[in-house]
């Protein structure tokens, strides 16, 4: 981006240069303009907006629009920018600064971000070879410049700066040694200022710190979320107002830090044991109910997170609503009562009967006099919420309605429904309005924005805006990958926040419809969502029976977004260097082993709308499609030259995969055909892999040997079968393990074979003497992947216990040495995919189901006693703080102390 605004000012700069060279100017003015000219009339131009840039940020408060009036305001900081003669006047009509009247402003609000930080970083500065720089680099006053105000609060700013990190070492070298002088003994304000925007920036430009020595740096109120902080030392630190949120703080050492006003992001769970079917906020904040399938539903006082009220003896509820006025709640469920509750007496005020089937859905109007239900007898009811008498019953959708709510004037009701309508009505009179659809998809859930001005209604995994009064379609969200379940605006109807079955919520500026952020950390399908009546949090419920309450942050950008989305098995390239993993069908993602820095290689396929399975040698030179008719092409990475299409699966392609020697191709389609292609085979006929076996055993291990002259496949009933792919037959033995059969790979020298299973074991099979030699156990849920290291001696796997275990075998040779030495405890979701990097000695790749890569470097000098630290994660976007230590923190909150210790931290009394 920054590049970007560089190359359009350079641009903008030249064209008024030469347009005032070229007008008519007085004798006075032209000489001025020569004199800029022969001194650098760009360097000049830039000085002049950078100084304009700072002096509305400590001049102006930030407010970017400037008036002027000559004779007022000559004598103030004003005059430097707006006098109407000599070089101020050139500089000033050359620049992009804009005039209406009295009034100056910058061309758009990003210029004057950028110029500002052109005041902590400029290229000028930095670059003594460019023609622009001339010596003035040496008046460059960089501590002062970051120190001068705090930025943290301004994203754009940020990020401008975060982005000239990733080009100059330099630049990040100086943000750092910032940090540093900040741990002195007598520290000024103007060092913590520049400490806690220098850590800000490079948290934001993506800097790991894992392992660093941070004791007694002086932060305070710096944001670092998102930053990834392995086994660091903040020792005496002070981070008193520093967000945390997202953090990764995995082994990190707090220890009499300051932590007052401290935030990370979340608040702890509350586990309200069974599925959470609804959640909401009382508008005065105090309270918070939770409704739960089996369990009635809980009132919690929000300024400590304890329980206030228990209402268990309530049928299967499936909404609730507080009142307007927070003396009572609303809730609706099996058998169809809507049932009203005193939140004072504990007690049952109304019954409310009428519903012929299930209620889904119920609500309160603004003003409190009415309450509305709707279910799946298909009809909509208005009750008096006094006396519990029908108003009107409100007919016309054909299918059950999930989804009913007033608008904030209450003036309009609107029901989403089963039948892919939403329908409109007047709450007075009980008349129907408007009808939106049909063909809307099946609506689950509709949110009125407080300003009055949108709708929202979901559609299947989209959201869906309409202008409340033209009902006309607005923007649409994506990014949700499973159904949406719930909808809600923020309180200033800023933002949206949406749940659904992927497990997320997603947050979305209302506006533009941009993804902001996506909130990862439920470990089931998320049931509801709301937020709290100040905007300041969010709260989702999930079918694990856990509500996740989430902070917001005004500073969220969707820069760095997270997007929660899956990549498929990662590998290292030949030389170690990189990552390589499909993120979908036409996308190989791809890191730098050693940065983490992502790049995105675009697959140039011309035939993409029927793919069902893909695969890329080792060598990165080939890649195999499969088709869902059973095909399979094959392309020249590097000429993008296709060959012919391979036609002798009748079904489906599955899965491909290729030997390490990049010779073979083995394919499985959806009847459990394998064949086997030789590269080296200029007619490109396959081989059929005759197994004899029963057809409906899913294959669920299938790998080369390292040599590639063996070819094993595994089936789920634990049935292991082994095809020679030189002599083209299959092999005289078997392996048979009584237990479901998840993943299989061969060592380095192809002496063993590792068999994952669902049963949380691993089994070593002695290949040269057809028997299991040694059985791991130790994972607390089915293996999923298993990786052996380029040595040999050392085992990784990954499962669905969130954890990825290390074994080692003490004495080469003897399988039964083998032992595990290290559990990475630091996963939210199942380890789906480990690799070793194959030049690099002793580290390894994770690959989780929540989206994240991680890469951790291993280290022990007697293959016992292990460290692991991480070097770098991408995609993590979840709070971690699995065995932080905090003993004698200074000021941390109650409630973020039992966050600490719901996360794993280790307590300051243990």
């Amino acid at each position: 981006m920054e590049l970007l605004y560089d190359s359009f000012v350079r641009r903008w700069l030249e064209v008024d240069r030469k347009r005032l060279e070229d007008s008519s100017l007085s004798q006075a003015e032209r000489l001025e303009l020569d004199l800029l000219v022969d001194d650098d009339f760009f360097y000049h131009s830039i000085q002049f907006q950078k100084n304009f840039a700072m002096a509305i940020f400590t001049e102006h408060k930030g407010n970017p629009v400037v008036k002027y009036t000559h004779l007022h305001d000559r004598d103030t900081w004003k005059g430097a920018f707006f006098a109407p003669e000599g070089q101020v006047k050139l500089l000033r009509e050359s620049s992009t600064v804009m005039r209406s009247g009295f009034f100056f402003q910058f061309l758009h609000r990003s210029l004057l971000e950028y110029f500002y930080s052109r005041t902590i970083y400029d290229p000028c500065d930095y670059d003594s070879a460019d023609d622009d720089s001339s010596d003035r680099g040496c008046t460059f006053d960089f501590k002062t410049c970051l120190g001068r105000m705090t930025i943290i609060k301004e994203p754009s700013i940020l990020q401008f700066l975060a982005e000239r990190v990733l080009q100059d070492f330099t630049f990040k070298q100086r943000l750092l040694d910032a940090i540093e002088e900040s741990k002195a003994d007598e520290v000024a304000e103007a060092i913590k200022t520049a400490a806690a925007n220098a850590i800000s920036i490079l948290v934001k430009a993506r800097t790991p710190f894992h392992g660093a020595d941070l004791r007694g740096i002086r932060i305070p109120g710096a944001d670092l979320s998102d930053g990834q902080f392995d086994s660091v030392q903040f020792q005496g630190a002070d981070l008193r107002g520093v967000s945390l949120a997202r953090s990764w703080l995995r082994r990190v050492d707090m220890s009499g830090a300051q932590l007052k006003d401290a935030r990370f992001g979340e608040l702890p769970q509350l586990d309200v044991t069974s599925t959470v079917t609804a959640c909401s906020y009382s508008s005065d904040r105090k309270l918070f109910a939770a409704a739960s399938e089996t369990y009635g539903f809980l009132i919690y006082d929000t300024s400590t997170w304890a329980i206030a009220h228990y209402f268990t003896n309530v049928e299967r509820l499936r909404d609730i609503a507080f009142s307007p006025d927070n003396q009572h709640v609303v809730s609706g469920g099996q058998p169809g009562v809507v049932q009203m509750w005193d939140l004072i007496s504990g007690k049952k005020v109304l019954a409310i009967r009428g519903h012929t089937d299930d209620i889904r859905s119920v609500a309160f109007s603004p003003c409190g006099k009415q309450i509305a239900s709707a279910g799946y007898d298909t009809t909509v009811r208005l009750w008096n919420s006094l006396t519990g008498k029908s108003l009107f019953v409100l007919e016309g959708h054909t299918g059950p309605i999930l989804s009913v709510k007033y608008s904030s004037d209450g003036r309009q009701i609107a029901s989403g429904s089963m039948d892919e309508t939403i329908r409109f009505w007047d709450p007075a009179t009980g008349e129907p309005g408007v009808v939106l659809g049909p063909s809307l998809g099946k609506i689950r859930s509709l949110a009125y924005s407080p300003d009055g001005h949108w709708i929202a209604s979901n559609n299947g995994v989209e959201v869906q805006l309409w202008n409340v009064v033209t009902r006309e379609p607005g923007s649409v969200l994506r990014g949700h990958t499973r159904t949406l379940t719930g909808i809600a605006f923020s309180p200033n109807s800023q933002w949206i926040a949406s749940s659904s079955n992927d497990q997320t919520v997603r947050l979305w500026d209302a506006l533009t419809g941009t993804l902001i952020s996506t909130l990862v950390g439920h470990s089931n399908l998320v049931s509801c969502v709301t937020f709290s009546p100040d905007g300041l949090q969010i709260a989702s419920g999930d079918l694990d029976g856990m509500v996740r309450l989430w902070e917001v942050d005004s500073g969220w950008s969707s820069h760095g977004l997270r997007d929660g989305e899956r990549v498929g098995e990662l590998t290292y390239t030949v030389d170690g260097r990189n990552i390589q993993a499909y993120k979908s069908r036409l996308l190989l993602q791809q890191w730098n082993s050693e940065t983490g820095e992502l790049s995105l290689i675009p697959n140039e396929f011309p035939e993409t709308k029927d793919i069902s399975a893909m695969a890329r040698s080792r060598d990165g030179k080939q890649l195999a499609v499969g088709y869902t008719d059973g095909s399979i092409r094959l392309q020249n990475c590097q000429t993008g030259a296709l060959g012919p299409a391979l036609k002798e699966h009748s079904h489906q392609i599955e899965r491909l995969i290729y030997s390490q020697c990049c010779r073979w191709i083995a394919s499985v389609d959806g009847d459990n055909i394998v064949r086997l292609w030789d590269r080296q085979d200029a007619v490109q006929q396959s081989i059929l892999v005759e197994l004899d076996w029963d057809s409906r055993w899913m294959i669920r291990g299938l790998t080369f040997s390292s040599a590639g002259d063996q070819l094993a496949l595994g089936t789920w009933n634990g049935t292991i079968r082994f095809f020679n792919t030189h002599s083209r037959k299959r092999l005289t033995f078997d392996m048979k393990i009584e237990e479901i059969l998840r993943t299989i790979v061969y060592s380095p020298n192809d002496q063993q074979l590792a068999i994952g299973t669902a049963s949380n074991c691993i089994y070593l099979w002695d290949m040269q003497a057809e028997k299991p030699c040694a059985k791991l156990e130790g994972h607390e849920g089915g293996v999923l992947s298993i990786a052996y290291s380029p040595c040999g001696q050392w085992l990784a796997s990954g499962g669905f216990n969130n954890a990825v275990n290390i074994w080692h075998q003490k004495l080469p040779g003897v399988a039964m040495s083998w032992s595990r030495v290290y559990s990475i405890c630091a996963f939210f979701d199942f380890v789906f995919s480990v690799s070793w990097n194959p030049v690099v000695p002793m580290e390894l790749v994770t690959g989780c189901w929540d989206g994240s890569v991680l890469v951790w470097r291993l280290s022990s000098d007697d293959g016992e006693n292990v460290t692991v630290k991480m070097l770098w994660g991408s995609n993590i976007g979840t709070l971690h703080v699995g065995e932080l230590t905090f003993t004698n923190a200074v000021g941390l909150s109650p409630i973020y102390q039992k966050l600490l210790d719901q996360r794993g931290a280790l307590s300051p009394s243990n």
